[in-house]
């Protein structure tokens, strides 16, 4: 449970990120910066188990 809300957390954060990154023009790059966000919590509680 803990670790689906981190999940959620996660994507959440990096997906805000984007949008702001899309709106101040930086797109892509903060596209790109949201998916190494994700990768790096799930990696997290991959590695925790």
């Amino acid at each position: 449970m803990f670790k689906l809300l981190l999940i959620l957390f996660g994507a959440m954060v990096s997906g805000v990120y984007t949008i702001i990154a899309i709106q101040n023009g930086i797109g892509l790059f903060g596209i790109v910066i949201g998916i190494v966000i994700i990768t790096t919590i799930i990696n997290t509680i991959n590695y925790r188990q």
